[in-house]
Parts: C-alpha cells; sequence; structure tokens
C-alpha cells in the first residue's frame, strides 16, 4: 500500500510530455479512496512541483522528483522511477 502522507495534492491526470508533467483535475484526498488510479504531488513553499507519484490500486507505479534552478521555474534535474528502475535527465 502507497504511503500518500508526504503528497498534499491529488488529480486525475496530466496533460502534455514536457516536464515537470502538467497535472489536470484536481480532486480532493477524500475522493482517492475511491479511485483505482490518480495522480499524487507534493508542492514545495514557492509552488513548484518537487515530486508526482501515479497511483494504481494503492500502489505507485511511476514517481518523478524534480529539482529546479534557484533563481527561477525551470529544472535541473528530473529522477524518474518506474517498474524499478530509475532514470536521471539532467537540464
Amino acid at each position: 500500500m502507497a504511503d500518500l502522507q508526504q503528497f498534499n495534492h491529488f488529480y486525475l491526470s496530466y496533460s502534455g510530455i514536457k516536464l515537470p508533467l502538467k497535472l489536470v483535475g484536481p480532486i480532493a484526498p477524500s475522493e482517492i479512496e475511491n479511485r483505482n488510479t490518480f495522480f499524487a504531488s507534493k508542492v514545495d513553499d514557492r509552488g513548484r512541483v518537487t515530486e508526482i507519484a501515479k497511483v494504481v490500486y494503492n500502489e505507485i507505479e511511476l514517481h518523478h522528483r524534480y529539482h529546479y534552478h534557484d533563481d527561477d521555474q525551470s529544472l535541473t534535474q528530473a529522477i524518474i522511477t518506474t517498474d524499478g528502475e530509475t532514470h536521471t535527465i539532467q537540464y
């Protein structure tokens, strides 16, 4: 079972292909109990998405962790884990 306490926002899906993923269709935390698939995200105090998890049947299937330049919203690094494999993209 996925530990979702670290996440503070929940969504139905995402759009686009650029990173960080653009999450769409916000849902309330109370709504995730009845969903088979959803996305959870963590946002830092500057409003930047720092983590995204795709949750399928209470297990994290895909996990993104984002690192940003200190002075703006652009990424310095994306760490993507899926199927037990981790890939790092440097910007």
